[in-house]
C-alpha cells in the first residue's frame, strides 16, 4: 500500500494534507473529506481516525527516512574528515599511542610516546591537490620541559640536529627563542603548558610540499602503522635527531603558516626515556672502590 502527502489548500479551504490508503482523503482539523470530482464528501468518524492515523505514521516514516539520510550524510564526512591527512605533523618513528595520560603530575592528551633517547623526529607537510598552497612557511618545532623538573641542573640541554641518513646541510639547530609558559604561536589549548614550564623554539626550513619529486605522507594518527599506513598525500618529510640530558621529560609541539593562515600539527608528542640504572658490573665496581678508599683512610690514619 503506498502513501502519498500533498497540500490541498488550493482545492478544499479546510485541508491541509492528503493521504493516499486506496483512494484520496482530505485531512483537515476536524474531518477527512473524499475528493471525487473536485467534490467534497464527509465520513464517519472511524474513518476519521484511520486517516489520520495512518497520516501521522506517513509522517513519522517520512521524518524517519529524512533523519537516516542526514545521519549516513554526517558519518561520510566525519569519516572523511577523519582520514584526512593534516596539512602538518609530527611523528615519531617506533614511538608508542598512548592517548589520555598523565606524566609526573601533567595530563596530557592524544599523546605519542617515544621512550628512546635520542630518538628520531619526522617533519612533515602535506599538500590536499594541485590547486593547495606550495609551501608551510615559518616551520617551528617547539620543545617544552617541566619548569620543576627534578632533574633539571644548569649542565641540562637539548640538541636537535639534522638526521644523518637524510642530511639537508643543517647540522645542529640552535634555538631562536626561549621562555617561561605557553609561546604565543601554540595556540591550541594545552594541559602541558603552565605558568612554569620552559620552552625553546627552532626555526625549520620551509616544507616544500609541491616539490618535483614529492615525499609520501601518510595520516600519522593513532590507527597508523608502517605496514598498514593507509591513502597518502603528495607532501614535503624532513627528518631529525633529537637528544636530551638532564630533563625527565619532553614534549614537542610544530606550527606553521599555510596560505597565510596560522596551522598546528595535531596530537601530543613527547619523549620520556628511563632514568639511566647502573648495571651490575658498575655497581660493584662502585663498591669495591669505596672499599679501598675506606681501607687506604684507615692506613693513613693509624699511621
Amino acid at each position: 500500500m503506498s502513501c502519498k502527502i500533498k497540500r490541498l489548500s488550493h482545492i478544499y479551504p479546510l485541508a491541509i494534507d492528503y493521504i493516499y490508503i486506496g483512494t484520496y482523503f482530505a485531512a483537515s482539523d476536524n474531518k477527512v473529506i473524499k475528493l471525487r470530482n473536485g467534490k467534497p464528501k464527509f465520513f464517519s468518524e472511524t474513518i476519521i481516525r484511520k486517516a489520520r492515523e495512518a497520516f501521522i505514521m506517513k509522517k513519522q516514516f517520512k521524518t524517519g527516512i529524512i533523519f537516516c539520510i542526514i545521519s549516513m550524510a554526517l558519518m561520510f564526512i566525519l569519516a572523511g574528515q577523519a582520514s584526512a591527512t593534516p596539512a602538518l605533523q609530527l611523528y615519531l618513528p617506533g614511538a608508542e599511542y598512548l592517548g589520555d595520560t598523565t606524566i609526573a603530575g601533567v595530563s596530557v592528551t592524544e599523546s605519542w610516546f617515544t621512550f628512546a633517547n635520542p630518538f628520531e623526529l619526522v617533519v612533515a607537510g602535506a599538500r590536499k591537490n594541485e590547486n593547495d598552497a606550495e609551501v608551510i612557511e615559518d616551520v617551528t618545532l617547539w620543545i617544552a620541559v617541566q619548569g620543576d623538573d627534578p632533574y633539571a641542573n644548569q649542565d641540562s640541554k637539548i640538541t636537535v640536529r639534522e638526521d644523518p641518513n637524510h642530511p639537508m646541510g643543517l647540522d645542529i639547530i640552535e634555538p631562536y627563542i626561549a621562555g617561561v609558559g605557553q609561546p604565543d604561536a601554540v595556540t591550541q589549548p594545552h594541559g602541558v603548558y603552565n605558568e612554569y614550564t620552559r620552552y625553546w623554539g627552532y626555526h625549520l626550513p620551509n616544507l616544500e610540499i609541491a616539490k618535483a619529486e614529492p615525499d609520501l605522507v601518510y595520516n600519522y594518527d593513532e590507527y597508523y602503522t608502517p605496514e598498514n599506513p593507509g591513502d597518502s598525500k603528495k607532501g614535503d618529510l624532513q627528518y631529525y635527531t633529537i637528544e636530551y640530558e638532564g630533563f625527565f621529560w619532553v614534549h614537542m609541539d610544530l606550527t606553521g603558516t599555510k596560505d597565510g593562515k596560522e596551522t598546528f600539527a595535531p596530537f601530543s608528542h613527547d619523549a620520556d626515556a628511563p632514568t639511566p640504572i647502573p648495571e651490575p658490573g658498575t655497581l660493584l665496581l662502585l663498591g669495591f672502590g669505596l672499599i679501598g678508599i675506606a681501607g687506604f683512610s684507615r692506613k693513613k690514619f693509624k699511621k
